[in-house]
């Protein structure tokens, strides 16, 4: 079934919900301070330390879609094309870039070239610059992009993007933003950093490293739309008795990330969060904008125009997938609001937005009587148990 989540105010006010079927939509909720944020963190923490099948937060969704214009496969001969040293989407086609799986939001990659050089990122250490000239190929410099050795916990350069005379990478790198921070575990999402590396390329043989930016957490992906480059990571606070003594806001460039552009989703299945920041790639002395989202960080599917967010609900006798909708535009993320649908997602190929509207795909395991008895109670606003 089609779901439409409405176009709302991004306010705190009280949700209000409106169904269709088996599914339900509403307004989103931001916490209002950090006391209200710790307390749902640890009500995710005590509901769920129980089960062991929380997914690992270190698992990335790999991204393909059919063409969101079209609804139909991509060219097996690749992806979105452009001009050489155009940063529009609607250039001639002069070489291919990465297939995407939204038409005109570029990704970030291994391999990126100009039409006259290729960008490589080598062995998660080394940004390598190749001329690409017909038979005249060779390779202009070689620079380290990263240096530490903390490779069996996947550390290193993951992607990058090259637009313009400058090269962005993606490098995931110790944390060392909290210094004191005794209560950040040895190992896991919480003792690492994403680097956004912003390197002048101008002169290939000679690349220039302009400008470092971070946000904590583990790198799950990045997108690039209209002047603007998008950077997704993944995060997990850390919960003391109180709420003053835990850390439950990540940072994001200089300072953490406000606790009012922090979305509290009705389903929470782990205290593993989604931080979401903003670059202009015309002004790209900081972030122009970061948010967070509880929970949500395993599944994400990014359209031309919004951000969805899916947290299931498993474990109950009736099995839930509520999907939060964030709009992003001009680097600034706005919620919209939040749906409920009856089943499980498999992945972010069973989500995709056509035409302002979010089609989804789900899946339930239970039996068909036990199947009928819950479509039954949801629509009749009844008390279902197993």
């Amino acid at each position: 079934e089609e779901a439409v989540l409405p176009e709302t105010e991004n306010t705190e006010e009280t949700r209000t919900g409106r169904e269709s079927g088996d599914v339900q939509v509403r307004r989103i909720r931001y916490a209002t301070d950090e006391e209200e944020l710790w307390k749902a963190l640890k009500e995710v923490e005590k509901h769920w330390s129980n089960y062991a099948l929380v997914e690992d937060d270190e698992d990335l969704i790999l991204d393909y879609e059919a063409d969101s214009a079209m609804a139909s496969p991509a060219p097996a001969t690749g992806g979105a094309v452009y001009e050489a040293g155009s940063n529009t989407d609607t250039a001639l086609p002069e070489y291919s870039d990465t297939n995407v799986r939204t038409e005109g939001v570029d990704e970030a990659d291994i391999v990126k070239t100009d039409g006259k050089y290729l960008y490589i990122l080598h062995e998660g250490t080394q940004l390598l610059i190749v001329q690409a000239d017909k038979a005249d190929t060779r390779l202009l410099s070689r620079t380290e992009v990263y240096q530490g050795m903390d490779f069996w916990w996947n550390a290193g350069a993951r992607e990058l993007f090259a637009v313009d005379g400058k090269v962005y990478v993606i490098t995931v790198e110790e944390n060392d933003l909290h210094p004191e921070g005794e209560l950040y575990s040895t190992y896991g999402i919480s003792s690492r950093k994403t680097c956004l590396k912003i390197y002048d390329v101008s002169d290939p043989e000679n690349p220039l490293l302009e400008k470092t930016l971070v946000a904590e957490g583990e790198y799950s992906q990045a997108r690039r739309k209209d002047g603007f480059l998008y950077l997704f990571t993944s995060w997990q606070p850390q919960l003391g008795e109180r709420w003053q003594e835990s850390l439950l806001l990540p940072i994001a460039g200089e300072s953490t990330v406000p606790v009012r552009k922090v979305i509290l989703p009705d389903i929470m299945t782990s205290t593993n969060c989604l931080v979401m920041t903003a670059l202009s790639l015309e002004n790209d002395s900081q972030w122009s904008d970061t948010a967070m989202m509880v929970s949500g960080a395993d599944q994400l599917y990014i359209s031309a125009d919004n951000i969805y967010a899916v947290n299931e609900n498993d474990w109950s006798s009736s099995d839930q997938s509520e999907i939060t909708k964030i709009h992003y535009e001009r680097g600034a993320f706005t919620g919209v609001g939040a749906g409920t649908v009856h089943g499980q997602i498999d992945d972010s190929f069973s989500l995709d937005e056509y035409q302002g509207n979010l089609r989804v795909l789900t899946s339930y395991w239970g039996t068909l009587k036990k199947s009928l008895f819950e479509i039954i109670s949801g629509l009749l606003d009844l008390d279902y148990y197993s």
